[in-house]
């Protein structure tokens, strides 16, 4: 306890605690003026109180816990809709940071923007030369400007109005307050200096760092940055110093906590393995989108967010060429983007073209670094192509029209020679592939990863109800012979039944949501570790029978490429479209969901 203080303070016993009359730090001669101008925590430490006197107040301090029905506060607003109420302290931060007593979440607001102090008894705002302003009943303060604050002012900071609410209702008399005491919290001595500001540790201490190559972790959001009007990018980094090994263009499954239900979503990493200190997330909103909406509008700084990963064979480095040629459509551009940073920054001798479309000039995601690092680096050329008329100020020169065989010619004379990489939503990937395929090009070496519809309406609600036992399927057990499904060729036929070496004897008793009595055309899908049962009707895919029985199966590219949906079966049999389920996932039993159909009554781990 040697090396441990308690701090004590009293303006009217200032002698006993030998500090001459002026609060400071006993052992490090820090001196904060006068309680109330000090932050709270400064006053919480304060063994006695002298409750107003001396400390520029005229009444008790409002301060003391319990000492106020009702607080001196901020109510808060967005875009003219009310948010939350914050109870102010005597020191108050506000900005983007998670550290901030007012958070703030919106790009064009510092990360610590302005300060509300109490000063001599009275509020002052204080602009902290914050990067847009601070707006003060609509008069904009000046960087560093202090000025006091009443009741009913507002405070409007982009798209936040703050409005200072100052009324507070004393449910203690001055009486009992002087009774109150304060506790002082034990500060160690001993606490090793934090590392500096700049990070330099990670550089002289980086042998010591983990490795993160797979698995699940918790990361925390270091920024969020507004790469259109519709997208963000989280960047992401770890709770305890780490760095990020991965494949470029590979993706990572996101889980969130929303309304008490975990939800799962897997979206492509758009930073690249170079950069390995932060992992980047870039997220477009979708319209009726569960995750993708929830993410813009509710993650701020500081938040936590797991991720499991990575996955995925959409990656330059398993399809190694001298010359590639990428094929973007809108938020198709993140796994791209990776790959032309790891390119660029490992000055890989690569040579690549990017042809990149958007409906407008404003929807083209990295717009300004893909033309920065495309100025800078010979081998990397990247040309955009609008598809749509808009409404804005901006004129065009670039190219306009879809992406056609005849673009593609343009841009790319050598194309034969290039292996092509395309991603994009999964009308826009077949197109191309079609406008390719009237190019007589090798579709061997087109690599592709799409983004499928979204999620089927979830099924109505029902009673419980118990269904009898699934007879079980008693086909033999066969070898698939169905045309392997490894490698990167997209042309391949539709894979044959898939029948597991083992299956239960018998499927358990299970929950069911709607009427699960199939047709002669229909088969039972039973989701064993669910406990669910449903029926898959004739072509309808088991990834879609288990989004319609809210059964939470990972996906991403919804067209058997990505191995995202992956999942064991059980008993039963499928056919699947083409894929690139590999021999040995074969040999396991199991099936991609999102390009498999029942063929039988089928069980499945999920």
């Amino acid at each position: 306890m040697d090396r441990l203080l308690r701090w004590r303070f009293s303006g009217n016993i200032a002698s006993e605690a030998g500090l001459g009359g002026s609060p400071r730090w006993s052992k490090r001669g820090l001196e904060p003026s006068i309680c109330h101008s000090a932050p709270i925590d400064y006053c919480a430490l304060l063994e006695q109180c002298s409750l107003g006197q001396g400390c520029g107040t005229n009444g008790p301090c409002p301060f003391i816990s319990g000492t106020f029905s009702s607080m001196p506060k901020l109510i808060i607003q967005r875009d003219g809709v009310s948010d939350r109420g914050a109870d102010l302290d005597s020191t108050n931060s506000i900005g983007r940071l998670k550290g901030c007593t007012v958070q703030l979440e919106d790009p064009q607001i510092s990360r610590v923007h302005a300060f509300i102090n109490l000063v001599d008894g009275r509020y002052m705002l204080k602009d902290q030369g914050s990067m847009n302003g601070t707006y003060l009943n609509d008069r904009k303060l000046e960087s560093g400007e202090e000025v006091e604050l009443n009741h009913a002012d507002e405070l409007r900071i982009q798209s936040f109005t703050l409005k200072l609410d100052l009324k507070v209702e004393s449910k203690s008399s001055s009486s009992d307050l002087k009774n109150t005491r304060f506790h002082a919290p034990i500060v160690d001595l001993n606490k090793p200096p934090p590392p500096s500001i700049l990070l330099s540790h990670l550089l002289e201490d980086r042998s010591d760092l983990t490795v993160w190559s797979g698995g699940e972790i918790t990361l925390r959001v270091a920024d969020i940055i507004d790469e259109s009007s519709d997208t963000k990018t989280f960047r992401l980094v770890g709770k305890e110093d780490v760095l990020f090994s991965y494949k470029p263009g590979q993706f990572v499954t996101v889980s969130l906590d929303i309304d008490g239900k975990v939800v799962k979503r897997s979206y492509s990493m758009s930073s690249s393995p170079s950069r390995p200190h932060t992992m980047e997330l870039t997220i477009k909103r979708v319209p009726g989108g569960l995750v993708s909406n929830w993410m813009a509008d509710n993650t701020c700084l500081g938040d936590e967010i797991k991720v499991r990963g990575p996955a995925g064979k959409f990656s330059c480095f398993n399809f190694p060429s001298r010359k590639m040629l990428c094929l973007a459509g809108g938020s198709g551009i993140t796994p791209i983007m990776s790959m032309l940073r790891w390119i660029v920054d490992t000055t890989a001798d690569v040579d690549v073209i990017l042809l990149y479309s958007g409906r407008s000039p404003g929807d083209f995601i990295f717009r300004k670094e893909l033309e920065t690092i495309s100025a800078r680096h010979s081998g990397l050329r990247v040309i955009f192509t609008v598809t749509s008329r808009w409404n804005g100020t901006e004129s065009w020169t670039g190219l306009t029209g879809r992406i056609t065989k005849a673009m593609i010619s343009l841009v790319a004379s050598d194309l034969i020679e290039r292996h092509v990489f395309l991603c994009g939503p999964k009308p826009f990937s077949e197109a191309i592939r079609d406008e390719l395929k009237e190019l007589d090009y090798p579709i061997a070496n087109l690599h592709k990863e799409s983004f499928g519809e979204g999620r089927v309406a979830k099924g109505t609600k029902v009673a419980r109800k118990t269904v009898p036992k699934v007879p079980v399927v008693k086909d033999p057990v066969t070898e698939d012979g169905a045309k392997s499904g490894s490698g990167h060729s997209l042309e391949k036929t539709g894979q044959g039944p898939v029948i597991p070496k083992e299956a239960p004897e018998a499927a358990p008793q299970v929950e069911v949501k709607e009427d699960v009595s199939p047709s002669a055309t229909e088969h039972r899908i039973l989701f064993k570790d669910s406990e669910i049962e449903g029926v898959a009707k004739e072509g309808e895919f088991l990834l879609d029978v288990a989004e319609s029985q809210g059964v939470e199966i990972n996906y991403a590219c919804r067209e058997g490429s990505c191995g995202c949906c992956m999942t064991k079966l059980l008993s039963g049999t499928v056919s699947m479209e083409e894929n690139e389920l590999s021999d040995e996932d074969k040999a396991l039993g199991m099936i991609f969901t999102c390009v498999a159909r029942a063929t039988s009554d089928v069980s499945l781990e999920a």
